[in-house]
């Protein structure tokens, strides 16, 4: 993969959350005058009325964000830090007076969401402090009267986790249940969560399964290469195991013979979500 196909791709991830994670991170950065005075502010009103024009336009950014969307990993905690803050805004040109109230601008940091969706907002890997203080707390703050966060992450404990565990024993990289990380954002909001309510639900209600799709004889019998690949390839991007590790298992094939008994196994091939509600209680 390019360099600027993963940064096309960061930028599509940003732009998905950017009305949410977007007016968080510039009200964090408000508060610290030298982060703010830094930043880079790109606005780009999309012309048109179609998904075709409005890609056309956002591939038009190509020179900007290969001279601005820079970052590297951090030694510290190995997360990838940017060089230096950029906000990208995008909404569509008609629709720029209806949007006035809520388009972000430079030094106005007002975030009052109805509803915050944070899927998969952090890696498998990472602390439930981390988890708590930099994502969670912030976007549950950022809810007004009424609103409602909900937040989905992987739960393990499915098929995809055995091909991983097969491969790789011991390997858990979904340590941290919804109820643990719930506990710390209340501790972490203290007094500012008083007004919020903190539901993990019953499992039943919370946790649920997605299924890799595949016709009933692919997965049984004589499994073919390419769907133990693709069995493969959906467990690992799930268990978010590191480049350096899969490149290693890729040169023998054990990899795919661990796939082709997990299919054999559960006829199929499925994976755990766990989802949680935040919400503020109305004025």
């Amino acid at each position: 993969m390019s360099r600027l196909t993963e940064q096309r791709r960061s930028f599509m991830k940003w732009i998905t959350a950017a009305p949410v994670f977007g007016a968080i991170a510039l009200q964090e950065l408000s508060q610290k005058a030298a982060a703010a005075a830094g930043m880079i502010w790109h606005e780009v009103a999309l012309r048109g009325t179609s998904s075709g024009e409005f890609e056309a336009q956002i591939a038009e950014l190509k020179p900007f964000l290969e001279q601005n969307w820079r970052g590297h990993v951090s030694p510290r905690s190995g997360m990838p830090v940017y060089e230096r803050p950029v906000a990208v805004v995008l909404y569509r040109e008609d629709h720029r007076f209806l949007l006035d109230q809520i388009i972000p601008r430079a030094g106005r940091t007002e975030a009052n969401f109805d509803l915050i969706i944070a899927s998969q907002p952090y890696r498998a890997k990472s602390s439930v402090n981390f988890r708590a203080k930099r994502i969670v707390a912030p976007l549950a703050r950022a809810l007004r009267a009424g609103g409602r966060l909900i937040g989905i992450h992987s739960h393990g404990q499915d098929p995809g986790m055995e091909i991983i565990q097969a491969v790789w024993p011991g390997e858990n990289p979904f340590a941290v249940s919804r109820h643990e990380l719930l506990r710390a954002v209340k501790y972490e909001l203290g007094s500012a969560g008083r007004d919020l309510n903190f539901n993990a639900y019953a499992d039943n209600r919370s946790i649920f399964r997605y299924d890799m799709e595949a016709l009933p004889n692919e997965v049984t019998g004589s499994i073919g290469t390419s769907t133990a690949f693709a069995a493969w390839n959906a467990a690992v991007y799930v268990a978010q195991i590191e480049d350096d590790r899969l490149t290693e298992m890729t040169q023998s094939g054990r990899y795919l013979d661990a796939a082709r008994e997990v299919l054999r196994k559960h006829n199929g091939l499925w994976f755990y979500d766990e989802s949680y509600v935040i919400s503020r209680r109305r004025d």
